[in-house]
């Protein structure tokens, strides 16, 4: 598949903007569900969502009271260099 750089980049843009703003696991989600992301775990630490088209992860890192503690948001050109170091 071939990803369109902008429109990675956009959403790249979008997203760090939206869970730097927000803090509440659940706006988060559907905010990034919004964006055509889907979630790929359960609500566990950490929550995985991704977006095919877009080639991008986020894993979301939460606390007991539902707000999110920190994320990393990741392509998934990104994704294959993380699980090749840890081969």
């Amino acid at each position: 598949m071939t990803v369109r750089i902008h429109e990675q980049k956009n959403a790249i843009e979008r997203i760090n903007q939206i869970l730097k703003s927000e803090s509440e696991f659940t706006l988060i989600a559907g905010e990034l569900n919004s964006l055509g992301f889907i979630q790929v775990s359960g609500t566990d630490n950490p929550a995985s969502f991704e977006n095919r088209d877009l080639e991008l992860y986020v894993r979301m890192y939460s606390e007991s009271d539902n707000s999110v503690k920190r994320y990393e948001l990741l392509t998934f050109e990104e994704i294959e260099k993380e699980l090749n170091n840890k081969q």
